[in-house]
């Protein structure tokens, strides 16, 4: 098992492309049985980790899920995500991970495939879309806040997995009280 040291207290710090290769550097030894395996870093690289994707480290799937996204839109990652407020994508990264995603009013007419891999995500927002339905995101367990509001939902369908889900935004859909009102027993704050 190979082991990534870090500093106590630095250990969900984000960090640049030169400080994720020192880092790297300092995994030399796997133990594998009894004999001891020395690894590069392009070798712990390929396997798992992204050194400096827009200056994160990142999984490797995750990685290749946002770049595919924004490939998807005919754009390089630098033209489709941006800041907050810059009207673009958006993604917010804890640790290795994607936890938040932000892809409002991109004219999605159903959440791309790609979500699916963000399977650390917190937070996803796709609202002022075109959305018909809710699919695509039945590996997104740890989902707390889902944002679909202002789209073309008739019905959300079974979302019974998003078992951690505290908040969900569905304002401006064409969803029933039946509806909301079976969100409002099983959700904590249902906005619409």
């Amino acid at each position: 098992m190979t082991n990534i040291t870090k500093p106590i207290g630095e250990r969900n710090r984000l960090v640049s492309k030169e400080e994720a290769k020192a880092m790297l550097e300092r995994v030399e030894v796997v133990e594998n049985g009894k004999e001891k395996v020395e690894e590069t870093v392009e070798d712990k690289v390929k396997e798992k980790i992204v050194v400096g994707f827009s200056g994160y480290i990142l999984y490797k799937d995750e990685a290749e899920a946002l770049k595919s996204l924004a490939e998807s839109y005919g754009k390089n990652v630098d033209e489709f995500y941006g800041d907050y407020n810059s009207g673009k994508c958006y993604f917010n990264i804890r640790g290795n991970h994607v936890i938040g995603l932000w892809m409002t009013n991109q004219g999605l007419t159903e959440i791309p495939e790609q979500v699916n891999t963000l399977t650390k995500l917190d937070t996803l927002v796709i609202s002022s879309n075109h959305i018909k339905e809710i699919k695509n995101i039945d590996n997104i367990q740890k989902l707390k806040v889902l944002d679909v509001g202002n789209n073309n939902l008739k019905t959300l369908g079974d979302i019974s997995y998003l078992t951690n889900l505290d908040g969900i935004f569905v304002y401006k859909n064409k969803l029933s009280k039946k509806e909301i009102s079976a969100l409002r027993r099983n959700i904590r704050c249902v906005f619409e």
